[in-house]
């Protein structure tokens, strides 16, 4: 399969190194690849690949409803739960996926802006959140891959139009620059009671000493 990522536009390593992050607003993959991926995702779900003998590392662990009357959409995923929905290395069971996680046009762009020779895939993580799910809490991804060295360079497409009402991933600028400050655990990754806890001990720790920060 071709590359499905478009021709991207020449990323700025400083403003990476200063901000922690860079945004592309115009979209990287077509709208037929990404209405395909949202398919996939579907089968995936739904434990329908089209990889022989792959399989994701990890889906949710539900039972899928797939009985329906004949022109009838199957029933959503986990019926009526406002449970997030993960799936882990979804490039291992499907090949739209896999182009996409491989891209050669992404690894540059990764390896252009942390400053390395090429890029590896770690991993690759598919999210659904239906309404009314938990805000993940903001953390760092590279102490949980447990790297040495640490460095590791996240790249988050998104497969929906966002909108700030539906809870787009959000950075701190300059928190990749903070020390270690609070790592947390992973199950504090769906902390309803306050997704900020982490954020706030780090910061916390780093800017301002033993005041109050709110």
């Amino acid at each position: 399969m071709e590359d499905p990522v478009r021709a991207l536009p020449p990323l700025s390593r400083a403003e990476f190194a200063r901000r922690g992050f860079v945004v592309l607003r115009a979209p990287i993959i077509s709208r037929d690849y990404c209405d395909l991926l949202n398919a996939r995702l579907e089968k995936l779900l739904r434990g329908e690949y089209d990889v022989p003998g792959g399989a994701p590392d990890k889906v949710p662990a539900f039972r899928t409803e797939t009985r329906t009357k004949p022109g009838k959409k199957p029933p959503p995923l986990g019926g009526p739960s406002s449970r997030t929905l993960q799936v882990i290395n979804c490039w291992k069971a499907d090949a739209a996926f896999a182009a996409l996680v491989r891209s050669p046009t992404l690894g540059r762009a990764v390896a252009e802006v942390m400053g390395w020779r090429g890029a590896r895939v770690a991993n690759d993580q598919a999210w659904g959140k239906p309404p009314g799910a938990a805000a993940l809490t903001f953390h760092r991804d590279s102490p949980y891959f447990d790297f040495v060295p640490a460095a590791v360079a996240t790249v988050w497409i998104a497969l929906d139009a966002m909108t700030e009402e539906l809870g787009p991933l959000e950075y701190v600028e300059g928190s990749h620059a903070w020390g270690d400050g609070r790592v947390g655990s992973a199950e504090q990754f769906f902390d309803s009671r306050d997704p900020t806890a982490l954020l706030y001990d780090a910061a916390r720790r780093e800017l301002c000493g033993n005041q109050n920060f709110t």
